[in-house]
Parts: structure tokens; sequence; C-alpha cells
């Protein structure tokens, strides 16, 4: 696994999220967790413990209802709001998809 590259994905989330002022209750679960993912990957060395720990977060990060599963923006914009959901679409992937990062 390339946590570096799982953390930038989180950072880059994270950005996006900022940027479209995503901040109801579920999307304020979805920073939290993806700020745990960056301090975990952060802190010390990556052991077995700590793998666990990163799964079970990005685990969280897709929840049947919720979190990153059901987040999109919503915009008047059709077209922009399908090019902003693509984006969010690709973010999503990364950290979906992380052990092929």
């Amino acid at each position: 696994m390339n946590f570096l590259k799982l953390k930038d994905a989180a950072n880059k989330l994270l950005e996006f999220m900022e940027k479209y002022d995503l901040d109801d209750y579920n999307e304020r679960l979805v920073k939290r967790n993806l700020n745990e993912l960056i301090y975990v990957i952060d802190t010390d060395e990556i052991d077995l413990k700590k793998e666990k720990e990163i799964n079970d977060i990005l685990y969280s990060l897709f929840p049947p209802r919720g979190g990153l599963t059901e987040m999109y923006v919503a915009d008047d914009d059709r077209e922009k709001m399908n090019k902003i959901n693509d984006e969010l679409g690709e973010l999503k992937k990364k950290l979906a998809n992380y052990e092929l990062i």
C-alpha cells in the first residue's frame, strides 16, 4: 500500500469539501474520519496494527448509508453539478481503491 498517495487523496478530498462548503452533519463526520486517517498515516511507522486502523477508518468512510457513499454536490446548473460530482467521484475512487494506488 502506498500510504503517502492515500494521505494525498484524503487531503485533496478535504480541500474539495472546503472549496464547495460541504459542512452538514454527514460531511463533518467524513472530515473527522479523513483527518483521523491523515493523523494515523503521519504517526510513527506503519505496522500491522496501524494498517488495520487505516482499513477501519476507510471502511467507516463508506458505510451503506451516509459517509462518502451518499455524498454529492447539488447545484442549479446541471452541467456544473455533473462536473463537480465527477471530480468528487474520482476522489472517492482513490480512497475506495487505495490498495491499487
